[in-house]
C-alpha cells in the first residue's frame, strides 16, 4: 500500500477490497487474544492511514488518484467481529484523515436508532434510519469528539461544520433519549471525548479546545452511569492542561485552582441541565478517586501518571515514557501509545484494576443490548459490591463451563449483595475487559500498601491473604494457553 499510494496509477481501491475480502479468514482466538495476529492486524490498519493521508493530499493538490477508501475499511473493521483494539487503531487512523472523513462515513448525519429486539413491533419502517450494529455504532461515537480535533490546512469550513452537527446529534442522545439502551451510547460517547482529549490541541486553535470542553461538560451533566463520568473527567481534564509542558499553571483562568476545578466537574456529572444543584445525585466512589487523580495531573503537568486513555488498551502494555519537556513537547498527544500501565503511579494502578473488574462483573458486550444495558443499569450504584470490599472469592476467577458450581449471574454472590453478578464470566468465554497477567501479578505487590484513599476498594476490607489468592488467580488466568 506505501509503494502504490505513489504510483502515478494507484490501485488502492482494489488492494483495499483485497484485503477486505481476506479479512474475515483471519481469526483471532478470543478468549486469550492471538497477539502476533492482533499486532500485525494493527500494523497493516497504521500503514492504510499512512497511504490514504498520502493519497488525499495528493488529490487536494490536483493530481488524478483515486480516493482513500476508508468507506470500505471502517465496513471491513465492524462487520469482521474485529478485537477492541483493532477497532481502536482502525478509529485513530480514520480520525487522522480529517473531519471532511466524517461525511463519508454510514451513519452520518444522525446516529441510527439502537437495535432492537422487541417482539410484536409491527413491520419495519422503510424511512426509518438503518440498524447499526453494536460495533459500528461504538466507532461511530467514537469518530463523533475526535473529528473535531482532527484538523489539516486544507479542511474547509464545511467539513468543521459537518463535524459540529455530527457531535451534536450524538449529544442529543444524551439530552433526550431516556431508554437503557442509551447507557451503551453514553459510555462510546464518553471514550470518544477522552480519545480526542487527548490529541494535543495548539494554541491558535483554543476556540477548537473551548468548544470541545463546552460539549464535554455538557455530556457529563447528562450522563448516569459511573464509568462515562470517570472518562469525561478524565477527558476535560486532559482538555485543560496547557498546549506547552513546560509551562506552569496559569495565574489566571479556571485551572489556577485544579482542586475546585475538578471538584466543580463532579458537581455537575449526573445532575442535568440544572446542575449543581443541593440535591444533586451522589457520585461514584470510582469517579471520585479518578477526580483525585486529576488533580494531581493538573498540578503536576505529567497526566500519563496519572490519568489513562484506554483501560484495554493500557493494560496490555507495559510500556515507557519521557519526562523530558523538550521532549515531550513534540509529542502530538498527552498520553502517547507507547505508554502502559507501569507509567501510572500506584494509586492510579489500583483504580484502573478496581475499574476494570467491576467493567468485567457488568459488561458483557456479547450478550443482546436490551440485556447488556439491563446488567449495565443494575451496576449503577453510589455503592460497591461486597467482592470488591469485603470478600473477592464470590466473583471466582478460575471457574470454568465444567465446574459443578452454577455460574449465572448472581449464583456466588454474599447473601447481602444488591449487585448480583458475580461471578466472573468462565475461562472458555473470556473478559470483556482483559488483562495482561503481568499487571495481575502487580496487584499482589500492591496488596500490602496502604492508601488514605482506598475506602471501597478491593482490599479496604479483605484479608490480604483472600486479595492475594485472587490476584494470583488472575494472572494464572491471564496466561496464554500455551504457557499453561
Amino acid at each position: 500500500m506505501d509503494i502504490d499510494s505513489r504510483l502515478t496509477e494507484s490501485r488502492h481501491r482494489q488492494l483495499v477490497d483485497q484485503i477486505a475480502d481476506r479479512w474475515p479468514d483471519l481469526h483471532e482466538d478470543h478468549s486469550i487474544t492471538d497477539r502476533p495476529l492482533e499486532e500485525a492486524k494493527q500494523v497493516l490498519i497504521r500503514r492504510f492511514g499512512a497511504a490514504a493521508q498520502l493519497l488525499d493530499s495528493r488529490r487536494r493538490a490536483g493530481m488524478d488518484v483515486p480516493e482513500p477508501g476508508y468507506q470500505r475499511f471502517f465496513q471491513m473493521i465492524h462487520q469482521a467481529a474485529s478485537s477492541y483494539r483493532i477497532r481502536l487503531t482502525a478509529v485513530r487512523e480514520i480520525a487522522r484523515l480529517g473531519p471532511g472523513t466524517v461525511r463519508g462515513l454510514p451513519g452520518w448525519p444522525e446516529p441510527a436508532p439502537p437495535p432492537r429486539t422487541a417482539i410484536g413491533t409491527g413491520p419495519p419502517d422503510e424511512s426509518a434510519p438503518p440498524v447499526r450494529s453494536p460495533e459500528e455504532r461504538q466507532m461511530l461515537a467514537w469518530l463523533a469528539p475526535l473529528h473535531c480535533v482532527s484538523s489539516r490546512p486544507d479542511d474547509g469550513p464545511e467539513d468543521h461544520e459537518a463535524a459540529r452537527q455530527n457531535l451534536r446529534h450524538w449529544l442529543d442522545l444524551l439530552t433526550g433519549s431516556d431508554t437503557d439502551d442509551r447507557i451503551i451510547d453514553e459510555m462510546h460517547l464518553a471514550q470518544g471525548f477522552r480519545l480526542a482529549a487527548n490529541c494535543r490541541i495548539p494554541e491558535d486553535r483554543a476556540a477548537h479546545r473551548l468548544r470541545l470542553i463546552e460539549h464535554a461538560e455538557t455530556a457529563l451533566r447528562h450522563s448516569r452511569y459511573w464509568y462515562s463520568q470517570l472518562a469525561l473527567v478524565q477527558a476535560l481534564t486532559l482538555l485543560s492542561l496547557p498546549e506547552d509542558p513546560r509551562r506552569g499553571l496559569p495565574t489566571y483562568g479556571p485551572t489556577t485552582d485544579p482542586r475546585g476545578l475538578v471538584d466543580f466537574w463532579l458537581s455537575i456529572a449526573g445532575g442535568g441541565a440544572e446542575a449543581p444543584a443541593p440535591d444533586r445525585p451522589a457520585v461514584h466512589p470510582f469517579v471520585r478517586k479518578a477526580g483525585d487523580l486529576c488533580v494531581q495531573a493538573l498540578r503536576s503537568g505529567h497526566p500519563e501518571r496519572h490519568c489513562w486513555v484506554d483501560e484495554q488498551d493500557i493494560v496490555r502494555r507495559i510500556g515507557s515514557y519521557t519526562s523530558q519537556p523538550n521532549v515531550r513537547r513534540y509529542q502530538d498527544s498527552w498520553c502517547p501509545e507507547a505508554v502502559g500501565w507501569t507509567v501510572l503511579t500506584k494509586q492510579a494502578q489500583r483504580l484502573l484494576a478496581d475499574v476494570m473488574l467491576l467493567l468485567n462483573l457488568a459488561d458483557r458486550p456479547n450478550n443482546p443490548p436490551a440485556d447488556r444495558a439491563r446488567r449495565l443499569a443494575q451496576a449503577n450504584r453510589t455503592d460497591l459490591p461486597p467482592c470488591l470490599t469485603v470478600d473477592p472469592t464470590p466473583m471466582q476467577p478460575g471457574h470454568s463451563w465444567r465446574a459443578s458450581r452454577p455460574a449465572e449471574p448472581g449464583s456466588t454472590c454474599l447473601g447481602d449483595c444488591p449487585y448480583r453478578l458475580c461471578p466472573l464470566p468462565p475461562q472458555s468465554e473470556g473478559l470483556a475487559y482483559p488483562m495482561d497477567e503481568v499487571f495481575c501479578a502487580r496487584q499482589i505487590d500492591l496488596v500490602g500498601h496502604r492508601w488514605p484513599w482506598v475506602p471501597g476498594s478491593i482490599s479496604w476490607l479483605t484479608s490480604r491473604h483472600r486479595v492475594r489468592w485472587f490476584w494470583r488467580e488472575m494472572s494464572q488466568r491471564m496466561l496464554p494457553s500455551w504457557r499453561k
